[in-house]
């Protein structure tokens, strides 16, 4: 009854919890069955597979055989979409040029946090200090970094400048970032904060 479109919905996402499939088919409160029915139909047949409970992800036919995304992929999908989540932790670092390491396991700040999925080999699940939202969420990224700096392989030598350049980068309002160290961290996250935008003003260089 619901296969074809739950499929549909399975070529635009990689991954989608048993909620998302109802919102999005507009499913009735007494259909819930049916459509669970469905979905353990789609999974028998191999054509999507639960990756958690009440998380689903699609299963691709190739030459090579079924195939699923990897656990980048889905985590990707899962915990930071529709800015719901961001990468944080030795993995921010490395994206951000603060540390040369590959770090093996990958840290997500994400407001999915009570949702962990089956089989995660190579990532760790946070609960952010306040809710993501698209608004806030380069904020907090930023003020995770400058909180766990201290706890994590910095071999940049300038972290300073480069949280600097991300604040001009990112175009992130210098106030709305005070305000909310002071709210959500620690003070010595404030008094960074201020550091870095003593750079941001001051160390032409550090935006070469």
């Amino acid at each position: 009854m619901f296969q074809n479109e739950i499929m549909i919905l399975f070529e635009k996402h990689t991954v989608l919890t048993n909620q998302e499939i109802r919102d999005n088919l507009k499913i009735q409160t007494n259909q819930y069955a049916i459509l669970n029915t469905e979905i353990k139909r789609l999974c028998d047949k191999d054509k999507i597979r639960r990756v958690g409970r009440g998380v689903y992800t699609i299963v691709w036919n190739t030459k090579w055989g079924k195939v699923v995304p990897t656990e980048v992929e889905i985590t990707n999908n899962f915990y930071m979409a529709n800015g719901e989540g961001y990468l944080s932790g030795p993995a921010y670092y490395n994206a951000i040029g603060i540390s040369t390491l590959m770090p093996n396991r990958r840290e997500i700040t994400t407001n999915k946090y009570n949702y962990i999925l089956d089989d995660l080999t190579n990532t760790d699940i946070v609960k952010p200090r306040k809710m993501i939202t698209k608004e806030n969420r380069l904020y907090l990224q930023l003020l995770d970094g400058i909180h766990s700096l201290s706890k994590n392989h910095c071999d940049a030598g300038k972290s300073l400048e480069i949280f600097a350049k991300q604040l001009q980068q990112l175009q992130l309002d210098e106030i709305t970032i005070i305000l909310m160290a002071k709210k959500l961290y620690p003070k010595f996250v404030l008094d960074m904060v201020l550091e870095i935008e003593e750079v941001y003003h001051n160390d032409g260089t550090a935006f070469a």
